[in-house]
């Protein structure tokens, strides 16, 4: 009963751990490497201009808006509310601080094409209902050291227009080296800190779950082992070795006795006559004492 209730008490525990884990990581767009291929065929490393720790890598500011824009992984800008859209599946956010926030590009939908007028190779983004799609033209540029995020085009609610200047926009240039996603901080985001508290309290609520199972196994434990004082209940009583002796002594003695009188009263290898016993046992339960003690006068004991 006891083992059956604990393997339910560490299921749930597991449950609850899992749980939690997916309550403080929240939504989040899996990590991967940020490689695009266009239809030509040629291949773009984009990964060491991106940001991983949900913020946007590049943050311009054009005709009264910003514009917050990350390759390949999803960011947060702003405090999370009901309309905020820029929190979750983010490419290309189009913001004003504390009073709107719409994802112009979904990075669920990146595409890498190339542009039909000047087959530039860009990446294409389905944006909101404001904007339907975004463009990102790579632009190359070997000796650039520095990425350059720029807005081109966005007076056309169908379509907006960027670009991005780097040597990493060049085809097949940056597949071979070491690339590491970049570390530059972008926008505060007012969230890390809460992201932080919940996983703290996760981890000491896992710790502290491990430790009362812990203190139920130990009292599991205590409670089948046998208790020695209840030993000596199932055991049989048995006589004790002096008894035994006493007893066997006496019959013993008993015997011997038996022996000696029946010795004295019949000569060696003669038959033995059992009626005088018979009249002696008669008589002296007949007689009384005083009778008793007048046939001892006479000689007859």
């Amino acid at each position: 009963m006891a083992v059956s209730w604990l393997r339910c008490f560490m299921r749930a525990t597991i449950l609850y751990g899992s749980l939690t884990y997916q309550e403080a990581n929240g939504i989040k767009t899996q990590s991967r490497d940020c490689l695009h291929v266009d239809p030509a065929g040629n291949k773009y490393n984009l990964t060491s201009l991106r940001n991983t720790d949900e913020t946007a890598r590049f943050t311009i500011t054009y005709r009264g808006y910003k514009y917050s824009f990350n390759p390949c992984e999803s960011f947060k800008i702003g405090k999370p509310f009901r309309g905020n859209e820029c929190h979750s599946d983010v490419a290309i956010c189009r913001w004003v601080e504390e009073q709107m926030y719409h994802n112009i590009g979904h990075q669920s939908t990146e595409k890498c094409l190339l542009d039909k007028d000047t087959k530039t190779p860009m990446l294409e983004y389905t944006g909101d209902i404001y904007t339907k799609t975004s463009h990102v033209l790579l632009k190359c540029d070997k000796t650039e050291e520095r990425p350059s995020f720029k807005a081109l085009s966005v007076g056309n609610p169908q379509l907006f227009v960027f670009s991005l200047t780097h040597k990493c926009a060049c085809p097949n240039l940056c597949l071979y080296k070491h690339v590491t996603p970049s570390k530059q901080p972008g926008p505060s985001n007012p969230n890390d800190n809460n992201m932080v508290s919940v996983v703290a309290g996760s981890l000491g609520s896992l710790v502290f779950v491990a430790c009362i199972v812990m203190v139920i196994l130990l009292i599991v434990r205590r409670m089948n082992r046998p208790n020695p004082q209840n030993r000596g209940e199932d055991q049989p009583i048995l006589p004790e070795p002096a008894t035994i002796n006493r007893f066997s002594s006496i019959n013993e003695d008993s015997e011997r006795l038996g022996s000696e009188r029946l010795g004295r009263n019949s000569p060696s290898g003669t038959f033995l006559d059992y009626s005088q016993f018979e009249n002696e046992i008669t008589e002296s339960q007949e007689d009384p004492p005083d009778g008793k003690n007048k046939s001892c006068a006479e000689n007859r004991c």
